[in-house]
């Protein structure tokens, strides 16, 4: 029986005019490495599995439909971890797609033998070496790290051993979480040389005017998972523990302001819900925040009718 060196897991949702497409380009991607191709459908109401299994067929590679009810992201690609049988599997997210970078993580993940393996943003140099997951997770909070959900390799026999996975229940910030969760039971984390490009043709659009709401907290109560996990297996890192509490958690509240006011939702609401939600105890401003989030911070404080959403095209642009 060959070895499947990686797992590519597609969710999918009635995208039966886009998923011949992705597999496609997923199947190239991954010419010269054994692969399999996990298309975990989410309860299409078209002719998306039809048309995956097609694809599979005419295509010739290794692959399935896995039918997996109506449901979350998350839980589509937990189902796809439990189903791998790659030494490594990525996450296909047909809103977030990269092109070209998984022959060049694999080779790193191999050679550097890691747990987790993330892209080099355009321009940007190579950080060398091996890190740890905890120093990893330091510098995505400081803003000096950049990981994307869509342009991860991960080892699976890591995940499974120690039990990371989606937050399924959760639809705002449950990528965000997972790379955390990922990070901080990781021993060995290595950044690729692989220069990561968008595949802007394949990708698909935003839904457009869906608003979110106060469904944005879910991504308060993710990262206080996150919080709650570091205070309980890296209790030892006062930095990774200063930092997550004064610059993430503060950030990830105001990132909820911002799409609330942006919205049309007014100030005394906002401010409503964030102390109904004891929301507002996380926006303190500490040492380890950076300059510019504390000066929103202070705003937000002590003048929210000035605090502008950081979602708004700055003032005496065009804002069509």
């Amino acid at each position: 029986m060959l070895m499947t060196e990686i797992s590519v897991i597609i969710p999918m949702y009635n995208m039966e005019k886009d998923i011949t497409a992705l597999i496609r380009a997923a199947a190239d991607q991954t010419a010269g490495l054994t692969a399999e191709f996990l298309v975990v459908d989410m309860g299409s109401q078209d002719n998306s599995i039809l048309c995956a299994l097609t694809a599979i067929k005419e295509l010739k590679i290794r692959g399935c439909v896995v039918q997996n009810g109506s449901g979350t992201i998350g839980a589509a690609f937990n189902t796809g971890i439990y189903k791998a049988a790659g030494d490594y599997l990525t996450f296909l997210f047909p809103r977030r797609l990269y092109r070209g970078f998984i022959p060049e993580y694999y080779k790193t993940a191999i050679a550097k033998e890691a747990d987790v393996v993330y892209g080099t943003p355009a321009g940007q140099k190579t950080r060398a070496g091996i890190s740890t997951g905890e120093d990893t997770a330091l510098r995505l909070i400081q803003g000096k790290e950049s990981l994307d959900i869509g342009a991860l390799l991960l080892r699976r026999a890591f995940l499974q051993e120690k039990q990371v996975f989606f937050t399924e229940e959760c639809t705002f910030g449950y990528a965000e979480e997972f790379i955390f969760r990922a990070l901080l039971n990781a021993p060995k984390v290595c950044q690729s040389p692989a220069q990561l490009q968008k595949d802007i043709l394949l990708e698909l659009p935003e839904e457009q005017n869906t608003p979110v709401g106060i469904r944005c907290f879910e991504r308060v109560e993710a990262m206080k998972r996150i919080l709650n996990m570091i205070k309980a297996q890296h209790d030892q890192n006062e930095k990774l523990k200063e930092s997550f509490l004064q610059q993430k958690m503060p950030d990830t509240v105001l990132s909820c302001v911002d799409i609330l006011l942006h919205e049309g939702m007014g100030y005394n609401a906002v401010r409503g819900a964030l102390h109904l939600k004891r929301y507002d105890l996380y926006l303190k401003p500490g040492k380890a925040a950076g300059v510019s989030l504390q000066r929103k911070l202070m705003i937000w404080r002590l003048m929210p009718w000035m605090y502008r959403s950081r979602l708004e095209p700055p003032k005496g642009t065009n804002e069509k």
